[in-house]
């Protein structure tokens, strides 16, 4: 649940900068000099976003998951989480009839 609050809270905070960053650029006179600056930081604010959602919406974090699984896993047979498995067997003598 932590992981959902937080893709959910960087989707949000990022959606919020890009749209203030387009609006700022159709409807306020932006100086020349600071125009670049400005589509430069668009620029990385749509990388930043994109690098964001490709995390948490994208194949990473199922690969992410999926290693935490076979982590979980792998501990619960080992019982310690570290290590490898041993197994004990142990042998009866026969007796004769």
């Amino acid at each position: 649940m932590k992981d959902l609050t937080t893709a959910t809270f960087l989707a949000i905070c990022g959606l919020i900068m890009i749209a203030g960053v387009l609006l700022l650029l159709f409807f306020k006179d932006v100086p020349q000099a600071n125009a670049s600056a400005l589509n430069i930081v668009l620029g990385a604010l749509i990388g930043w976003m994109g690098s964001t959602y490709q995390f948490y919406y994208g194949s990473t974090k199922t690969s992410q998951v999926k290693d935490d699984a076979i982590a979980n896993l792998s501990a619960s047979v080992s019982g310690t989480g570290t290590g490898t498995t041993t197994t004990t067997t142990t042998t009866k003598e026969m007796t004769p009839p």
